[in-house]
């Protein structure tokens, strides 16, 4: 009786904890979409090849990185870029982060110059 109750103690301690896991995936999955679906509405706004990634604290989303190639955005200055990024980021993620981080991207050439 003891080992019948032990063992079906381990089945249910072990369900309840792999399920909020598989939950945690999906959540993961979902913001990578929703970056990439980020990354698409920055480039139609802005006509510009960005790169976006972010970070969630303790079911807080605490930051966003938009990295923005300099050279695809020379006429625009920071608060132009902000002020268009920020919105789309609360739109697309719908949630608004901590802290925002728009930062341009400076490609140098790996050949020497002789």
């Amino acid at each position: 009786m003891f080992t019948q109750l032990n063992k079906s103690s381990a089945l249910v301690i072990g369900a309840m904890l792999l399920l909020p896991a598989c939950s945690a995936v999906d959540n993961l999955m979902g913001t990578f979409e929703k970056f990439a679906e980020l990354e698409r509405a920055i480039n139609a706004e802005l006509s510009v090849d960005s790169k976006v990634s972010g970070n969630w604290s303790n079911g807080a989303f605490t930051n966003v990185n938009v990295i923005i190639p300099a050279n695809e955005i020379s006429e625009k200055n920071v608060d132009e870029l902000t002020n268009t990024i920020q919105p789309l980021v609360v739109q697309v993620i719908e949630a608004e982060p901590e802290t925002l981080y728009v930062t341009l991207s400076v490609t140098t050439s790996q050949k020497s110059k002789k």
